[in-house]
């Protein structure tokens, strides 16, 4: 008698076009039409009747719900074979999809693709590997080629991807229009703006007014074809009795949201494209980071307020920030840094017979225990700054900010802005670097030696960039209108410090205008380097 193999179908959506070749209806007929053909005498295809369909694309193979299923199902011994169109249909990536197979190896069950012709309990795995390499590097060709092609159209004034901004709608595929309903919306927030209004305000208008906020509205918009989607398929239905629920209670505006409104240049006329993108760091972190200004794509859309109002209504906001705190015990937060690592220096202290002494200590010791550079008493080194603060200035004459960049650049502004990007970018990879030794450290798989080595590696290589960071900014300082308002205040704390003046919140206002940054080395010797032209840094004892 031949052996009987129950087969379970696995399928994953990537449209809901029944039309399409590879929509989970074609998928499914695919399969059992195989099952039906397939006649030996060794073994008979019996179909079990399971089927699991993936609607998230996007996630790891291992991380969609019915993947999960499918594993729970096959450990019970629900079904000896998992049927799959292509291994293409069950994933575009290699490790994730080897990790699923060979989970399927340890329970025992069959994987198949119909369409490649791959067995698992009869070919070897290094065809496997073959076919999952080239599903993802046609998920590489695919997704290059759809970039290149919407950047493309970006350049003609097309809009093509994205979130339609709240107040518009789709006049056909590459145009946007004003939305009759939600454009007046979008209108009364700009004017309240420019009356004065801040964000608090304007989301507690709108409020009052019972006003739908967008996501309301998106939905609005999406509810015919969800219903439609809904009539023929049960998971869609689920998901709109979800939403539903959802908003039996209205939304409310929130800050963030006037916000948004407020900052995006498309009311203006200007929609921004390829503004940011996703930066993949090491240890699978993912970061949103703007790219450089130069590489943004202008396309145009019909504009709600003009250019002069839209600039008024960026200009009407909270006062501006102090750099610190008032009443804060620590005069140099954020100035100090370490010279054997690096890294932060931040205030501490500690109890001791009733005496509370405060101290700096650098961050990658409090946080890591990676630094061993000793500690310093704050009043001490507090003084020391203010004693070298008073003396610096009592003869000292500072020249203007126009003055100092003339006298200063080597070299163009917008090639100096992107070495210091890079350096910046640079910086953040050592964090993420960081953190993954440090994890890889406490995992076992990495020795204390070779955990040393490679954060005193790192750290060698993060005071370089500091420095080269701090030497490129001091060269080519220019000025503008946060320097000009620095420069006035630089001058009148000056004045106030010849006459013995100020209070422990000037010296530090003080010292923040004037020092870029405090480097302790050696011997607690400082490194002082100034802003505005003040001096070249040099060291302190």
């Amino acid at each position: 008698m031949p052996n009987i193999i129950r087969v379970a179908s696995l399928l994953r959506v990537s449209t809901t076009r029944v039309e399409q070749e590879e929509s989970p209806r074609a998928q499914l007929a695919y399969i059992q039409e195989a099952i039906l053909r397939h006649h030996s005498g060794e073994e008979t295809w019996v179909d079990s009747g399971l089927v699991y369909q993936d609607e998230l694309t996007g996630a790891l193979v291992l991380e969609r719900p019915d993947v999960k299923r499918a594993l729970a199902d096959a450990n019970a011994g629900m079904f000896d074979m998992l049927a799959m169109k292509s291994i293409s249909r069950m994933g575009r990536d290699t490790l994730g999809l080897l990790s699923f197979k060979r989970y399927l190896d340890d329970l025992n069950i069959e994987l198949i693709a119909l369409q490649d012709g791959y067995r698992s309990f009869r070919d070897l795995e290094l065809i496997f590997l073959v076919h999952a390499d080239r599903a993802q590097h046609g998920r590489l060709e695919i997704s290059r080629n759809v970039r290149t092609n919407m950047r493309q159209k970006a350049l003609q004034g097309k809009w093509v991807a994205g979130t339609v901004p709240f107040g518009y709608r789709r006049r056909n595929r590459h145009q946007l229009e004003l939305h009759p309903h939600t454009a007046p919306i979008v209108g009364q927030i700009f004017d309240l703006r420019l009356a004065g209004k801040g964000t608090p305000s304007i989301a507690r208008h709108l409020n009052e007014l019972k006003t739908p906020t967008p996501s309301w509205w998106h939905f609005e918009e999406l509810r015919p074809r969800w219903e439609y989607l809904a009539t023929s398929d049960e998971r869609w239905a689920a998901r709109l009795e979800a939403k539903k629920r959802r908003f039996i209670i209205p939304p409310v505006w929130s800050t963030t949201e006037v916000l948004a409104i407020l900052r995006n240049t498309a009311y203006r006329g200007e929609l921004l494209y390829n503004r940011v993108f996703l930066r993949h760091r090491l240890g699978g972190k993912i970061t949103r980071e703007t790219r450089p200004q130069d590489e943004w794509i202008s396309i145009p859309c019909p504009p709600l307020i003009s250019n002069e109002e839209w600039d008024r209504a960026q200009k009407i906001g909270p006062p501006r920030m102090t750099p610190r705190r008032q009443g804060s015990s620590y005069l140099l937060t954020g100035l100090l840094y370490c010279g054997r690592c690096g890294g932060r220096m931040t205030g501490g202290g500690m109890h001791r017979r009733e005496v509370f002494y405060r101290y700096y200590q650098c961050h990658n010791y409090r946080a890591y225990k990676t630094c061993h550079a000793p500690r310093i008493r704050a009043d001490h080194l507090e003084a020391q700054i203010l004693e070298h603060l008073q003396r610096h200035f009592s003869s000292l004459s500072i020249e203007s900010p126009r003055e100092t960049r003339s006298a200063r650049s080597r070299q163009p502004r917008h090639h100096t802005r992107d070495l210091v990007k890079q350096l910046e970018h640079r910086l953040a990879d050592l964090a993420d670097e960081r953190r993954y030794y440090r994890s890889e450290h406490r995992k076992a798989r990495l020795t204390d030696r070779d955990l040393t080595s490679e954060l005193d590696r790192m750290s060698r290589e993060e005071t370089s960039i500091r420095a080269e960071i701090a030497r490129l900014t001091s060269d080519t300082r220019v000025s503008g209108p946060d320097n000009a308002v620095n420069h006035q205040e630089l001058l009148g704390q000056t004045a106030k410090l010849r006459m013995d003046g100020l209070t422990t919140d000037d010296y530090r206002s003080l010292a923040m205008l004037a020092i870029e940054q405090i480097v302790v080395v050696e011997n607690n010797e400082l490194n002082v380097r100034w802003k505005f032209g003040l001096g070249e840094g040099g060291a302190l004892n």
